[in-house]
């Protein structure tokens, strides 16, 4: 068992050498975090966290479920220099993101690596059991775990004769053990979803594929509608001949994996692309998931179309009939949620990305790449939005991307994925990413439940700070669109005034030596005392 150091990044570090594996808090956003502002008389929210994990050459974080005993359950992948050591991972963690368990899981034989897809299920059962699936790269298999905390972690691996690739992607609680799918590919390629049956122990019971004889299909999500049907769907599409299509796919089984029902969105249906998490509402018996539209813009530098998305919430009867969806602007490259739950007030969560945020560059200047949260009623109106990300380069963006979320029972929201990020050599590498959200849609000390893109585009224009995050110094330009700016004042977490500094026109560099390491706001003010500009930076000690 390891032991976990957390470091507290707005306590002063004094040089302290770190352990291999710690937590970074890294409270920063793309440049929305810049742009909310804290003006008088506006409530502040209770505090949520921005949490970021480190350990091997990278770490990703894509499930998570909140346990039986209030501890918060994530697995993920973590990658070694030694591919033998490079595999899964479940952790437990407290509220407030403090390490209580962590176990990693490699090959039994030292072979082959784990690995799983970028969205993935996880269940954690009345006993606190937690399961999780992964494949063996190099070899026609997949394996699952299970962890009881205070017992030894049981591995069990599925050899499968005829497959080329298994890709398990979803898990739910079955009777009498569990339900397993994602993607199987047979050995002359053909790709179908697949079933699989195990028992409480791990053993495998039965399993069953589904798909058509021609197209792909791969299975994203299973769900339950009662113990004798379940529902797995994802998409159907073809790609390499002719007509090229991505339609949500969907096959309804029973308690044996016999097919009841088969659905696909027909080309002329809107909203028609692949079902990328999906629920069963039994109050309105009807089915709710997450997908996406898209428009093409011509890139000329490209000269062809580039696709912009946007996510849907889609609600269908139990035939599949189309009832209604709704979108949830803004369209950007390759934006869309992968994962959906339900909400105790009856309502949804939805977790994804959200990239390159104007229509003017889409592809060329794609630089920017955030996790996104939605909080919708249960008729799908938007209640809250918040976009974030735990990095951000000056030159190369932010890399992060948000693929599970769940509720505690207090209300607050709880999303993981991963943020990429360049360290001093500028070697790419990812880092376990964690938000807590209060049920009011905030982050930290700032609600981000605004307008953004205004926002954005009116704080670009007032004022620039850089770089950030900041050590000795830190630059303040003035635009001329903030022409009475004449002091800057600096905020500690706790809101308390840390220091004043006179401004002028144009470019001003600001002195942070004797400034504390931690996350700061900072007000530029005019001669009157009111705001013209709001900047959140990251100091950081020697």
């Amino acid at each position: 068992m390891k032991t976990f150091v957390i470091v507290e990044f707005w306590k002063s570090r004094q040089n302290e050498v770190l352990p291999a594996f710690y937590i970074r808090t890294t409270i920063f956003r793309m440049f929305i975090w810049g742009v909310l502002e804290i003006l008088a008389g506006r409530t502040v929210c209770q505090n949520g966290l921005n949490l970021t994990y480190d350990e091997g050459t990278s770490l990703r974080m894509h499930s998570i479920a909140y346990s039986r005993d209030d501890q918060i359950a994530i697995s993920g992948i973590i990658t070694e220099s030694d591919s033998a050591l490079q595999g899964m991972f479940i952790a437990l963690l407290d509220t407030l993101g403090n390490v209580a368990d962590w176990i990693n899981i490699h090959d039994p034989e030292g072979i082959a690596i784990l690995a799983n897809d970028s969205e993935v299920g996880m269940s954690v059962s009345e006993d606190n059991t937690i399961i999780i699936s992964f494949n063996f790269l190099g070899r026609p298999a997949f394996g699952t775990a299970l962890y009881q905390p205070g017992y030894d972690i049981v591995i069990n691996e599925y050899g499968i004769g005829s497959a080329l690739t298994i890709i398990p992607q979803d898990i739910v609680r079955a009777s009498g053990g569990y339900l397993l799918t994602g993607l199987y590919q047979f050995d002359n390629y053909q790709v179908d979803g697949f079933i699989v049956k195990i028992n409480d122990k791990g053993e495998k019971q039965w399993m069953q594929t589904y798909g058509h004889p021609v197209y792909w299909e791969n299975s994203r999500t299973i769900t339950m509608v009662d113990e004798n049907e379940y529902l797995i769907s994802g998409t159907r599409y073809q790609w390499e001949n002719e007509p090229i299509f991505y339609h949500g796919w969907a096959c309804a089984i029973d308690s044996l994996g016999n097919k009841k029902w088969e659905w696909e969105a027909t080309e002329d249906e809107v909203p028609n692309r692949g079902i990328m998490s999906i629920q069963y509402d039994s109050t309105n018996d009807e089915w709710v998931y997450v997908s996406f539209l898209e428009k093409p813009v011509f890139v000329p530098d490209l000269g062809h179309d580039v696709d912009l998305s946007v996510p849907v919430l889609v609600r269908r009867d139990t035939s599949m009939n189309l009832i209604s969806y709704k979108e949830y602007d803004p369209y950007s490259y390759s934006g869309y949620m992968g994962a959906l739950e339900k909400s105790r007030d009856g309502g949804w969560f939805a977790a994804g990305r959200i990239t390159c945020l104007t229509e003017e560059s889409p592809y060329n200047d794609c630089n920017i790449e955030s996790g996104r949260i939605l909080k919708l009623a249960n008729d799908g109106e938007l209640e809250w939005s918040v976009i974030d990300t735990a990095f951000f380069h000056t030159e190369l963006g932010s890399r992060s991307y948000l693929s599970g979320v769940t509720e505690s029972p207090s209300g607050s929201v709880y999303a993981v994925g991963w943020a990429n990020n360049y360290d001093d050599n500028e070697v790419y590498r990812s880092f376990g990413w964690l938000l807590k959200i209060t049920k009011d849609g905030c982050v930290d000390t700032l609600c981000t439940t605004t307008s953004f893109i205004q926002q954005i585009e009116n704080q670009q224009e007032k004022v620039k700070v850089f770089p950030n995050p900041a050590s000795d110094y830190m630059i303040a330009e003035i635009g001329e669109n903030a022409p009475n700016a004449k002091y800057i004042e600096l905020f500690d977490p706790m809101g308390q005034l840390v220091t004043r500094m006179d401004l002028r026109a144009g470019v001003n560099v600001l002195s942070l030596r004797d400034v504390v390491s931690g996350l700061y706001v900072w007000h530029v003010l005019n001669e009157n005392g009111s705001a013209v500009g709001t900047v959140k930076i990251i100091v950081q000690g020697e």
